[in-house]
């Protein structure tokens, strides 16, 4: 299976780079693979390898990945993918032997939270579950550990504006 390939140079930066006092202007982002979210102004297109998309703000030290596992790969191995989100996110932190829990954030999102140690420091990631008509999508916002008690507010605003592609994406797409 594809996707949470940590890329640890990334990381780092992240790590290494202090958050902004003040937050940017909410802004609209519609990705090459048909995912738009609303976030702060100021993020890049990243390519990372085993996602079809990401951004990066070197300035507020924060990165975004997005993943889609097509049902019928699910099933191609065996898995049900009619299994929820919830299921779906406890499958995922099995597979890559994350502890923790599945739960609902205020906004009303799925999601698990998990720490990494990387090159530089630990990181925090909330990985946000969703699905389409054709797959499983976890877009996972990133950000140094001691950053992300400030953050986790911010992140489950921005998970709440997520809309998926009605399409199938199935490889690394590019960036805008």
């Amino acid at each position: 299976m594809k996707h949470h390939k940590l890329i640890a140079l990334v990381l780092a930066v992240l790590l290494l780079t202090a958050c902004a006092a003040s937050e940017p202007e909410l802004v609209r982002y519609d990705h090459p693979t048909g995912l738009s979210l609303t976030m702060w102004e100021g993020f890049e297109g990243q390519v990372a390898e085993g996602f079809v998309g990401g951004y990066i703000n070197r300035d507020q030290g924060i990165a975004i990945l997005m993943a889609e596992e097509l049902y019928g790969s699910l099933a191609n191995v065996g898995i049900d993918p009619e299994m929820s989100l919830e299921e779906y996110g406890r499958f995922l932190m099995d597979c890559y032997g994350l502890e923790g829990t599945v739960e609902s954030d205020a906004q009303g999102n799925i999601r698990f939270i998990y720490d990494r140690d990387v090159q530089g420091g630990q990181a925090r990631y909330f990985a946000y579950l969703y699905r389409n008509d054709v797959a499983f999508w976890t877009v996972t916002f990133m950000c140094a550990r001691d950053k992300a008690d400030g953050l986790e507010e911010t992140f489950s605003q921005w998970a709440a504006t997520i809309e998926l592609p009605t399409e199938a994406v199935g490889q690394v797409r590019g960036n805008s």
